[in-house]
């Protein structure tokens, strides 16, 4: 026990928001996670994407008439970057540009803005639509090394897109770049490992002729209801244990940033 005449100081945590910073429970990650999926306007239909994790490949089908608006916006990114570590990336404006278009699509969807306004409570965003944006964009595609060399990664890369890192594949979570890629040839389907509700599956692939162990990722969710839930962990649960809930489902995701760098995605997934 403290001696009587040491004074307590109540030190109160404000963030560079201006807000006092909040400690958030776990019952109140999981009702936000919830709100933010139940504000899912954009996800897939299952007649509009429709797989078989016990087949030959993933994908039976897919509408690609369905996949407009944010996802038009992510299918322009995922081309724009570099697949083996240790090699710069070397996407200028043009890059730069539907980096931006895609952030402004995702703006403008339920899911990020409730995020958004759930954020500015807690003292952990800008209430800026403008300054969250710069956030967002610091978070997901702020460019940094994992060779300990050139600039040759992004979170967004790693998680939305893939890498070949020690000759291995690294990231690659998003059903959007496995679809096309399985499309065109360049990722071949190993076998299911676990599949979870509400549409979580993790598996094994090959793609670009280099093994993925295990990898897991949400079906059919919108792109904005990945990043929403993703940024969510990252700046409240920092690691593997991050409580949501989803469809009343108690789950969970992993959300690495990168050590030594500003807030920044290192690797993020739902755990299953």
């Amino acid at each position: 026990m403290l001696p009587w005449f040491i004074p307590i100081v109540a030190i109160i945590l404000v963030s560079l928001h201006g807000r006092p910073v909040q400690c958030q429970t776990d019952a109140e990650l999981r009702t936000i996670s919830e709100q933010i999926w139940a504000a899912d306007d954009n996800r897939m239909a299952d007649a509009d994407v429709q797989y078989n994790v016990n087949g030959n490949q993933l994908f039976t089908y897919v509408n690609e008439a369905a996949l407009t608006g944010t996802y038009q916006r992510l299918i322009d990114l995922l081309d724009n970057y570099e697949a083996f570590t240790g090699t710069a990336e070397s996407c200028g404006q043009v890059c730069r540009d539907e980096e931006s278009a895609f952030l402004d699509a995702i703006l403008n969807t339920r899911p990020i803005q409730i995020l958004h306004s759930w954020l500015i409570d807690q003292g952990l965003a800008s209430s800026s639509v403008a300054a969250f944006k710069d956030e967002l964009y610091q978070y997901w595609f702020m460019l940094y090394t994992r060779s300990g060399g050139p600039l040759d990664s992004s979170g967004f890369e790693h998680t939305y897109v893939g890498e070949i890192d020690e000759g291995q594949v690294k990231g690659l979570h998003n059903w959007v770049q496995e679809y096309f890629e399985e499309k065109a040839g360049r990722l071949v389907y190993n076998g299911p490992i676990n599949s979870c509700q509400p549409d979580i599956e993790t598996f094994t692939f090959n793609w670009l002729n280099y093994n993925k162990p295990i990898s897991g990722g949400f079906m059919r969710t919108s792109p904005e209801v990945e990043i929403a839930l993703s940024t969510l962990c990252l700046l409240t649960r920092t690691g593997s244990n991050c409580p949501i809930r989803l469809e009343g489902i108690q789950l969970t995701m992993t959300a690495w940033d990168m050590s030594g760098l500003p807030k920044t995605i290192g690797s993020t997934y739902p755990n299953c």
